[in-house]
């Protein structure tokens, strides 16, 4: 017997939302991340006002970062939470600022993640949608730089009443650019110097060269060439406005001499019998301020070793007491303890009373410890003389 059977419109309208959600709930349908022309979520899913519930989409790239590197590959989290609502989900698509698909997104985890194409567009979305609502996944940077990328969410907070009624939808578009360059120093005739391999050349010619620190992070490296007839050399250093830092580097890169200049005045480094080669000096903002003066330095050399008349090095009371070591054969490292702050002066006296090399130091209270350089110096008995208000005191050492 034929049997015949009544479906009301009805009937069939709740049947196609119910295959509709089910299917929605497995992956996400592509088109719907509010890039571009793009429509979002809502629009199928009805419920609170989007991102007026009490829910949160956050969203991040490498942990916090604001910039994309071109050429490499970044890890992006997404994760929606809502206490109203019990199952999760999202679809995600990046563009540049012309609407067009950039970069490419890479699918790291296989059971909770989906990935499909659309219209020339990539679309990152959830997979099996539940209660999990944190997800991970890569994205590759263009190989060049596109200028501002925008990913585009569009995530659900869905109330699992098997339909599309009683959810709440929130979206979100994260902008990423690359990293803005560092501008050199206008002002300064001799950047971009900032690391050793852009040392600049220095010519010795015994003129005042003028160049500027521009922030706190700023270094100037610069080069000047030690010739074995010529191997006597001083570094004078005058600061503007702030400290600043000079430091003598060998051709093998050692530390030779350190001095400061505190603001408005100056540092002299006086280095006799240097090595042959190529030496370095590092210039550097010592301190919290920042500057627009300019700072100037002058070298010159000689084929005769800089002299200064020493003081009187016998019955020195002091009291500043010092202990040096040799933790190397090339190096002597000198300790103190400063009861207040104060500017030093610390000199290498040999037995003529000359004066070989010198650091005037500007330091702070506490424990001191500096390093003199004497791998240049020839064998014999020196002495050496800490100076401050405090007064002064003299140790005397053989160098073999």
């Amino acid at each position: 017997m034929r049997k015949s059977y009544l479906v009301t419109l009805g009937t069939i309208l709740v049947a196609i939302l119910f295959v509709a959600a089910t299917l929605r709930s497995g992956n996400p349908p592509t088109g719907w991340t509010g890039a571009g022309t793009e429509s979002t979520c809502n629009l199928c899913h009805s419920g609170a006002s989007p991102n007026s519930g009490l829910g949160v989409l956050t969203f991040s790239m490498d942990g916090g970062t604001a910039n994309y590197t071109p050429g490499n590959t970044h890890t992006v989290n997404v994760s929606l939470t809502d206490p109203t609502q019990t199952r999760f989900g999202f679809s995600l698509t990046v563009l540049d600022s012309n609407d067009n698909a950039v970069g490419t997104l890479i699918r790291t985890d296989m059971t909770n993640t989906s990935l499909a194409s659309s219209n020339g567009r990539q679309y990152m979305g959830h997979r099996n949608a539940g209660s999990f609502n944190t997800w991970q996944f890569d994205w590759q940077a263009p190989a060049t730089d596109v200028g501002p990328v925008h990913f585009y969410v569009s995530s659900n907070a869905a109330d699992f009443n098997f339909g599309t009624s009683g959810d709440t939808i929130y979206n979100g578009i994260y902008t990423f650019t690359t990293p803005v360059a560092s501008e050199p120093c206008s002002r300064d005739i001799f950047e971009p110097n900032d690391t050793i391999a852009e040392a600049a050349a220095l010519p010795i010619i015994g003129i005042f060269e003028s160049a500027g620190i521009c922030d706190d992070g700023d270094i100037d490296w610069y080069t000047f060439n030690v010739a074995s007839a010529q191997n006597n050399i001083l570094l004078r250093l005058v600061a503007p406005d702030i400290d600043l830092s000079a430091e003598v580097y060998s051709p093998q890169n050692m530390l030779i001499q350190s001095q400061t200049a505190v603001a408005n005045g100056e540092a002299i480094l006086d280095m006799n019998n240097l090595a042959t080669g190529t030496h370095y000096i590092k210039i550097y903002n010592s301190s919290d301020a920042s500057s627009s003066e300019n700072y100037k330095l002058f070298i010159q050399r000689r084929n005769t070793p800089f002299i200064r008349s020493a003081t009187s090095i016998k019955d020195l009371t002091s009291e500043t007491s010092f202990t040096v070591y040799s933790p190397s054969s090339d190096q002597l490292r000198i300790k103190w303890n400063a009861q207040e702050a104060s500017s030093y002066t610390l000199s290498l006296i040999d037995v003529k009373g000359q004066t070989v090399l010198t650091q005037h130091l500007r330091e702070g209270k506490g424990s001191i410890e500096k390093q003199l350089f004497t791998g240049q110096l020839k064998a014999g008995v020196y002495w050496i003389q800490l100076e401050s208000i405090f007064g002064r005191n003299v140790k005397k050492i053989a160098v073999f």
